[in-house]
């Protein structure tokens, strides 16, 4: 088998292009609401004014036109541009697991003196790929048993290795994690901003020409953030499990294909 050609991720280059998609997430929205949103709005409150729509119509204009509704989209699309890139960085994980990376076949055993043979195979298989889970579980069990020739110390390395993958595969969410519980927060803000506004308004509703609208439009603010804030933060919410799944399930495939490969494969002498 040749090797494998694609390059693994960097922590500079992931931090780049983070930065990067934040950066052009929100100069998107920003430009989505200075062009599209405010004029629809303007639209939409004319026709309103001119009797065209009934005054108690609402609009999805309407409903995404404050400030905390355009902080949940740039929060929104940044959080799910995260979980994309760590799928896509996951394909390298799901690529060496179809490959026989020690070139081992059924009938082969691993002794322990040509283990240096099969960790050759290894890294001339994986290439730039080396530093991917996979790989590290099986070098490291292969030079467990050249040093001490234990299948049971090789079980625990590899087990324990996974191990501390998961944990930190739980940690790296922790981005993810807080933007999901931000969202909802900032949609609370949204909603507090509107009711101390229409409280203050209230105040003046006797004796104006505008009436309550000023009021109901400040409780608009509230309700509309929360009600944004809600359903961008559900869905979020399933994206954050589902790759959450997908890499418990990686893990725990990697564990899988070491046994096949690497631990039922191990020659231990009998006493």
């Amino acid at each position: 088998m040749g090797k494998i050609k694609l390059t693994g991720s960097k922590a500079f280059y992931d931090a780049l292009i983070v930065g990067v998609s934040f950066v052009v997430i929100f100069t998107i929205v920003h430009i989505f609401y200075s062009v599209q949103v405010d004029d629809m709005v303007k639209v939409f409150k004319l026709q309103v004014e001119k009797g065209l729509i009934p005054e108690d119509s609402t609009s999805m204009w309407i409903i995404i036109k404050d400030v905390e509704q355009k902080w949940i989209f740039i929060l929104g699309l940044f959080a799910v541009v995260l979980i994309v890139l760590r799928r896509i960085n996951m394909n390298n994980d799901l690529l060496l697991l179809k490959q026989n990376l020690m070139g081992i076949d059924s009938r082969d055993l691993l002794h322990r003196d040509k283990i240096d043979q099969w960790i050759e195979n290894l890294e001339d298989n994986v290439g730039a790929l080396g530093d991917r889970l996979l790989p590290q579980a099986l070098r490291l069990g292969l030079d467990r048993f050249k040093l001490n020739g234990s299948v049971e110390e090789v079980s625990n390395e590899v087990t324990g290795l996974c191990d501390s993958e998961s944990v930190k595969c739980e940690s790296e969410l922790a981005w993810i994690n807080y933007l999901a519980w931000a969202i909802p927060s900032i949609g609370f803000i949204g909603t507090v901003r509107g009711i101390g506004g229409a409280l203050a308004k209230a105040g003046l509703v006797f004796g104006s020409d505008e009436g309550i609208t000023p009021v109901t439009s400040m409780l608009g603010v509230a309700f509309n953030s929360t009600l944004v804030a809600l359903i961008v933060s559900i869905g979020l919410m399933f994206m954050i499990h589902w790759i959450r799944r997908l890499e418990e399930r990686t893990i725990l495939d990697t564990e899988k294909y070491c046994r096949k490969f690497l631990i039922e494969k191990l020659y231990q002498p009998q006493d």
